[in-house]
């Protein structure tokens, strides 16, 4: 009964020890060949403390759909309006190891949130599973999304 109980605890040890959690699983496959990939727009920062919104209290809801032939679609709703607009995308990688997604749009559109006509970045955030736009580089908003397929 003692020999059972010892391989009983160590099989439940070795199967919880050896599993990696969703997020780990999620950044390691942020590249892969599994497209279209839908990405929401969770969080939401302004430029002075305290200014963070998310879900229903965002100024407004976003998501990106990449898909495996290079392009990509943006939409946002607001309670106004909503707004779309379309290009291609490409991974980057930069020599200080930072890696993302480059959009180069297929026309001037008002929903494009960058430092540069055009074009728009969105960092890997390499401690969760999220994309960043580059945008608060140059005193946008912080937008945070999250892959939900």
């Amino acid at each position: 009964m003692k020999i059972q109980s010892i391989l009983f605890l160590s099989l439940i040890y070795l199967l919880t020890s050896c599993s990696d959690s969703k997020e780990e699983m999620i950044v390691q496959d942020l590249y892969s060949e599994s497209f279209p990939q839908t990405w929401k727009l969770v969080k939401m920062t302004g430029g002075s403390p305290n200014t963070e919104s998310t879900g229903e209290d965002m100024s407004w809801q976003e998501s990106y759909i990449f898909k495996a032939d290079k392009s990509f679609i943006k939409t946002r709703f607001t309670e106004e309006k909503s707004l779309s607009g379309s290009g291609t995308w490409s991974k980057v990688e930069y020599d200080g190891g930072e890696t993302g997604y480059l959009l180069e749009y297929h026309s001037s559109n008002p929903i494009i949130g960058s430092c540069t006509e055009g074009q728009e970045y969105l960092a890997i955030d390499p401690d969760k599973p999220n994309l960043i736009s580059s945008w608060w580089s140059c005193d946008g908003p912080g937008l945070f999304y999250e892959r939900i397929k």
